[in-house]
């Protein structure tokens, strides 16, 4: 007896199928990373929606930085 197994990765807007093309997209925002897996269609339009934000932004250099409490001095 043989047992099929089949994965199929949908659109997390729309559940559509990503066969024909898709992709997972990365993304932070306060803080806490994100991922979502989109059509073709749906990620041109998650870019064209932050597009003015990412403009406007300064790109960081390596890892997202935090800020350590500083100690108190005695």
């Amino acid at each position: 007896m043989a047992i099929r197994r089949t994965v199929i990765i949908v659109d997390d807007l729309n559940g559509e199928p990503l066969d024909n093309g898709g992709e997972s997209l990365s993304f932070l925002v306060d803080g806490r990373a994100y991922e979502i897996d989109l059509t073709s269609a749906n990620a041109a339009a998650f870019r064209e929606a932050i597009a003015p934000y990412v403009a406007a932004g300064r790109e960081l250099q390596g890892p997202p930085r935090t800020r350590k409490p500083r100690a108190k001095r005695s």
